[in-house]
C-alpha cells in the first residue's frame, strides 16, 4: 500500500510519470512539487529529490567533476525529478555533509564522496552543514540527492480520533484514512464523498489536504459529531443526512470511505453482504466513468465489481485481530 500509495498522489501531477521499485524506496521520475507530496503523503517516511545518478564506480569522479566546474553535469543516461537543470557543488567558504544509504561501506563511501566535494573549496561540518548531499545506492545505480524531505508523523497522534472532541471507538485512524483518499487519485478540484462518514476521519484529512469532499451518514448524530470533529481543526465541509446504498449525488470523482463492519454493527435493518452490494451498486450509479471508489471491508466479505461496473485496481489485507482482517478494496469505475 505504501508504494501504491505514492504512485497515487503523484498521478494528480501533470507530466508524471515512470515508476520503478527498488525494495523499500521507489524511484518517480517527473517534475513533482515536493510541498504537495509533504502536505499530502501518510504512508511514507522520507523522500528525496535527485538531481543526477550513475553506477558507483563513476559516482566519484561526477562529483569531482561538480567541484570542478560548480555544478553537476548530466550524462545520458542521468534524469532529474524536479526540472532542476544543474544544482551548484558546495561553493568556496560554505560547509556540507554527505550522508551514505546502501553501500557495503556506508562511512567509507562518505569519507570519499566528501573528499571529492572538498575540492571546489567548501569545508565538511558533520554537526551542522549548510548543505547535505545524500548518496542512496539502489540495485547497481547510486542516486545523488541535494534535499531530503520527512513526513510529519506527529500530526497523526495530535489528530487522534481519542483527542477529538466526539469520539466513537470504530473510527478510522487519520494515517490510513488520509491513505485512502490518496488511493482515490483525488486532485484539487475533484468532488469527493464520504457517504458513511460518521466522526469524520475521512472528510478532515480531505479538508486539510484542501480537496472538496462531501459527508453523509444516517445516523444524526454521527453527523452532528463529525461537524463539531471539523470544527475543532478549523474547517468546513458540506454535510448532509444520506443512505450510502442510494447516494443522492451525482457525477462524483471519487467516493472513498470506510463502511460499518462489525457483525453486531448497526446497517440499516440488513445484513452486511447486502449493504456492500447495494453501496457499491450505488457508488457505480454516483461516479463518473473512470472514478474510484476506496473503502474496506472485512477480508472474508464477499466483494463482487464487475456485477456493478468496476475494475479491481487493488486490494490490501490489514490485520486487527485474531478474529478480524480487513480488506481495503480499490476499484474503477468502467
Amino acid at each position: 500500500m505504501p508504494q501504491d500509495e505514492v504512485k497515487a498522489v503523484c498521478a494528480t501531477y501533470p507530466g508524471m510519470h515512470s515508476f520503478s521499485e527498488r525494495g523499500d524506496y521507489i524511484v518517480a521520475e517527473g517534475t513533482i512539487d515536493s510541498s504537495g507530496l509533504q502536505k499530502r503523503l501518510a504512508l511514507c517516511h522520507e523522500f528525496f529529490r535527485v538531481i543526477a545518478k550513475s553506477r558507483e564506480e563513476n559516482m566519484l569522479p561526477l562529483l569531482e567533476d561538480s567541484s570542478n566546474k560548480n555544478k553537476f553535469t548530466h550524462s545520458a543516461n542521468s534524469h532529474i525529478f524536479t526540472g532542476c537543470k544543474s544544482i551548484p557543488s558546495p561553493s568556496k567558504n560554505t560547509t556540507f555533509a554527505v550522508r551514505a544509504h546502501g553501500f557495503s561501506d556506508n562511512r567509507k563511501v562518505e569519507r570519499g564522496a566528501g573528499a571529492a566535494l572538498e575540492k571546489s573549496g567548501a569545508k565538511v561540518d558533520l554537526q551542522n552543514p549548510g548543505r547535505e548531499y545524500y548518496l542512496i545506492k539502489l540495485s547497481d545505480e547510486v542516486f545523488i540527492c541535494d534535499k531530503r524531505f520527512v513526513i510529519d508523523k506527529k500530526q497523526f497522534s495530535d489528530r487522534d480520533p481519542r483527542k477529538r472532541p466526539f469520539f466513537h471507538p470504530t473510527a478510522l485512524k487519520p494515517k490510513l484514512a488520509r491513505a485512502f483518499v490518496n488511493l482515490s487519485r483525488a486532485r484539487s478540484d475533484d468532488r469527493i464523498l464520504d457517504p458513511f462518514c460518521g466522526s469524520g476521519s475521512i472528510v478532515i484529512e480531505a479538508r486539510l489536504m484542501g480537496l472538496d469532499c462531501y459527508g453523509s451518514d444516517m445516523d444524526g448524530k454521527m453527523l452532528s459529531g463529525c461537524r463539531e470533529n471539523l470544527e475543532h481543526f478549523g474547517l468546513e465541509a458540506e454535510l448532509f443526512e444520506g443512505d450510502a446504498t442510494e447516494i443522492s449525488l451525482e457525477d462524483l470523482d471519487a467516493i472513498v470511505t470506510d463502511p460499518p463492519y462489525a457483525r453486531s454493527a448497526k446497517v440499516f435493518s440488513t445484513d452486511l453482504h447486502q449493504l456492500y452490494d447495494s453501496f457499491l451498486s450505488s457508488s457505480s450509479d454516483a461516479l463518473k466513468k473512470k472514478g474510484r471508489l476506496v473503502f474496506a471491508a472485512p477480508s472474508e466479505q464477499g466483494i463482487f465489481p464487475k456485477k456493478h461496473g468496476f475494475n479491481k485496481v487493488a486490494d490490501y489485507d490489514i490485520y486487527v485481530h485474531k478474529s478480524l482482517t480487513r480488506r481495503v478494496h480499490v476499484l474503477q469505475k468502467l
